[in-house]
């Protein structure tokens, strides 16, 4: 693995275009439309952009501006609420690919859901020896719950379901005890519903490194340690908890801190869940990709910030050699 952070002006130096695909997600975010209006002037030999018709309207207007921007796109409507058809429709994008040919793909994958990033990465994941190169791309942001207060900064509230992600149902063993793994962000409530539902054994939870390089961006640091100390308070009471830091923007070292956790006790069933950003999520579908006892679990919230998610840093982390 491989990645590098640099300036959105310096993007089209950095990528290979040449017998590409573009796959990108439409958000009610801003932020979901601007890697794709980078890509304005470039050809590539499609360009598949999914959108979760189930959430807000706002999805469309996003879908057509990035559909305006290219000649060749192909609109993938997909559901929040229907993972079986998400998936179906992820691998129907990734086998269209391969028999067409194209040996290069590049992935936004700014504002794909966790569980939908985590579902294209394993039918990638199937494909890699077809692929010559495969590019991640993550468009930070900014700040997030924009206009909030920290303490009432939030960016989906609810939790409609707990489910195992497609592609990553991990082997539990009958009998042993299960460890609950939690990469904690700013969605403190929902990871409170998902432990207090689950009720593992053991549970540990994945703090974000304060420290600035750790970071998408410095201005992240507050409201995340004050989101981690909030669920803390709330797993005080249970016995046979733990913690670990990783950190937010590095896919190697994220990798390789869930790997030694993971191989302190090889005597436990493991489940992950990915609540921070979509950089350590693709670290969590790498090691359960490997690791196949390992679960990964995803809820859906009810509700998201849909007018204050997010703004958009001007920085992008490229990872190769991801798979």
């Amino acid at each position: 693995m491989d990645s590098k952070r640099i300036n959105i002006t310096e993007l089209i130096k950095e990528i290979n275009i040449e017998n590409s695909s573009l796959i990108c997600c439409a958000s009610f975010e801003e932020r979901s439309t601007v890697i794709p209006s980078i890509f304005k002037n470039q050809i590539f030999n499609n360009v598949f952009l999914f959108k979760n018709e189930n959430i807000h309207s706002k999805i469309d207007e996003n879908t057509l501006l990035i559909k305006n921007i290219y000649e060749n796109v192909s609109i993938i409507n997909t559901r929040t609420d229907h993972p079986l058809l998400t998936s179906n429709k992820i691998k129907n994008v990734i086998s269209t690919i391969v028999n067409n040919n194209i040996k290069n793909i590049i992935i936004d994958i700014t504002t794909f859901t966790h569980e939908m990033l985590l579902i294209l990465l394993m039918n990638i994941y199937k494909n890699r020896n077809y692929f010559n190169n495969i590019q991640f791309l993550y468009l930070g942001a900014k700040d997030y719950s924009v206009n909030e207060k920290m303490e009432e900064k939030w960016l989906s509230k609810g939790c409609k379901n707990i489910r195992n992600v497609f592609g990553f149902p991990g082997k539990l063993v009958p009998g042993i005890p299960i460890c609950l793994i939690v990469l904690v962000g700013y969605e403190h409530e929902r990871a409170a519903i998902m432990i207090d539902e689950m009720d593992p054994e053991y549970l540990v939870l994945g703090k974000g490194k304060p420290s600035d390089d750790s970071l998408i961006n410095p201005s992240h640091k507050a409201p995340m340690i004050y989101f981690q100390n909030i669920l803390e308070n709330f797993i005080s009471r249970r016995d046979e908890t733990s913690a670990f830091e990783f950190s937010c923007c590095d896919l190697e070292a994220t990798y390789k801190k869930l790997k030694e956790v993971i191989n302190k006790n090889n005597e436990l069933n493991y489940i992950i869940i990915p609540l921070n950003t979509k950089i350590s999520t693709l670290a969590v579908g790498i090691l359960a990709l490997e690791n196949t006892n390992v679960q990964i679990c995803y809820s859906e919230p009810e509700i998201y910030n849909i007018n204050g998610y997010s703004t958009h840093d001007d920085i992008v982390t490229i990872m190769n050699n991801v798979l």
